[in-house]
């Protein structure tokens, strides 16, 4: 019984994963289109930049060494099967979120500007140590009380 939970587990992995495999070769494929000026209305400008992002509901696997690897290699095989250029992905990095994390690296693009801090997080300049030092804001913190601690004391 054990072996099929796990068996599920991985099923269940492997298809949320193909979802953001799916969801990066989009972007990369929207910005191919635009690049090459076929989005009617939409006049491709060199000076804009294009940083493709996902963002997940789940906090178990977005971002990980793991899963990070297993998307980069299904997406580049997606572009390579739809004839996009795979160069997009070393001069476009894209990024996978999960929704907590990019609630606290929004502090941080917020704070460093958006295009100075994915071009930091491309190069490497953003380390675990500054993101652990961030002296981040904990927005709801009142909402929190008023909602749910202060009807208690009552």
């Amino acid at each position: 019984m054990e072996l099929q939970h796990i068996t599920d587990f991985e099923d269940t992995l492997t298809e949320d994963l193909g979802f953001i495999v799916s969801a990066v070769t989009q972007l990369y494929k929207v910005y191919a289109n635009y690049k090459d000026n076929l989005i009617p209305g939409l006049k491709y400008m060199n000076s804009k930049k294009f940083i493709p992002l996902v963002v997940t509901l789940e906090d178990w696997f977005a971002g990980g060494p793991d899963t990070d690897d297993v998307i980069k290699a299904g997406v580049e095989a997606e572009l390579i099967k739809n004839g996009i250029d795979r160069e997009y992905m070393i001069e476009f990095p894209f990024k996978t979120y999960s929704i907590n994390q990019l609630e606290l690296d929004l502090q941080l693009i917020f704070s460093l500007g958006f295009i100075e801090y994915f071009e930091r997080l491309k190069t490497g300049k953003i380390s675990e140590e500054e993101r652990h030092k961030f002296p981040y804001i904990d927005y709801f913190t009142d909402e929190f009380n008023q909602v749910f601690l202060d009807p208690i004391k009552e």
